[in-house]
């Protein structure tokens, strides 16, 4: 909370010396990873961490490193250089993650997002992928009706499928999130 990694970073290790088995010094030592960016010591932290997740007293905390987990695994899956089948197996296992901390937070705007958009993102099963997406960007909506990313998705889903209604409302409530980006009016101007 000082502000000195450096020193947190040493103290997690310790503690995590002290007990292998504790997953709450893991899950803070790969937060301070995950926030300094350094996704690969941070996947190692947060999935040691949940090989102990039972042991989390904290529903929130279980919360926090499923979600952490699913944001590292969609990191990997496509923002990275890794392998094909890295990759396919990367957005298997943020789903997952995705799936278990919503049972903790069902109505995480967050979480949901993530979901939608891992499902938004797979090229298999494209048909089936979609729906799950528009499904998980609904979702989002329900807490969140201005969410310019997931109306702007849901827009694109819809036009892909022909749905030019359903695209032009949600490419309207888009813009109006969010009247300044571009490749949203760019849309709008093609729905109209």
């Amino acid at each position: 909370r000082t502000g000195d990694k450096g020193k947190a970073i040493a103290q997690y290790k310790k503690a995590i010396e002290m007990n292998r088995n504790d997953p709450s010094p893991r899950l803070a030592l790969g937060l301070v990873y995950l926030d300094d960016r350094i996704y690969n010591f941070a996947y190692h932290e947060l999935t040691a961490a949940y090989a102990h997740i039972g042991s989390l007293y904290d529903n929130e905390d279980k919360y926090l490193l499923l979600k952490s987990l699913a944001t590292l695994c969609f990191m990997e899956a496509y923002h990275s250089s890794n392998p094909a089948e890295m990759r396919r197996k990367f957005s298997r296992e943020g789903i997952n993650y995705c799936k278990e901390a919503l049972k903790y937070k069902h109505n995480s705007t967050e979480v949901n997002y993530l979901l939608g958009d891992f499902y938004y993102m797979t090229p298999d099963k494209k048909e089936e992928s979609d729906s799950l997406a528009k499904n998980a960007f609904l979702r989002v909506l329900e807490e969140d009706p201005l969410h310019f990313w997931a109306n702007f998705k849901l827009a694109r889903l819809y036009n892909s499928h022909n749905n030019r209604e359903k695209a032009l409302y949600y490419i309207n409530q888009a813009v109006k999130a969010d009247p300044g980006n571009e490749e949203a009016l760019e849309l709008l101007k093609k729905l109209r």
